[in-house]
């Protein structure tokens, strides 16, 4: 459920900032969100990007209006294909900490003799 509590509460917040794109018409509503997810999937690193199309979300959830999934399937398996690659990439980098740390304990408290 969190998922679900989280946007609405991003829906929440775009409605009490005083709904930016409530201007929009539909169609271009639908257009911009695709350009904000593209430009998501391009430079998931910018945080900007990623508000943008958040907002547009929030729009469209407020008009009770679904985003043109269709119109992005391709963003969407790259932005899927990214994430499990991260999460790979952590786990690999995980498991490499741990059987660092198994195979060779800390020297600290050692006592070096001559």
């Amino acid at each position: 459920m969190k998922r679900l509590d989280d946007a609405i509460d991003r829906t929440a917040h775009y409605a009490r900032l005083g709904r930016r794109y409530r201007h929009l018409k539909n169609d271009e509503l639908g257009r911009r969100w695709v350009e904000a997810l593209g430009a998501t999937v391009a430079r998931p690193d910018d945080e900007s990007a990623r508000l943008l199309q958040e907002d547009l979300f929030a729009e469209h959830q407020l008009r009770r209006m679904k985003p043109p999934y269709e119109q992005v399937s391709a963003e969407r398996e790259r932005l899927v294909a990214e994430v499990v690659a991260k999460l790979r990439e952590l786990k690999l980098l995980k498991l490499a900490i741990l059987t660092t740390t198994q195979t060779h304990p800390s020297q600290r408290g050692a006592c070096t003799r001559h």
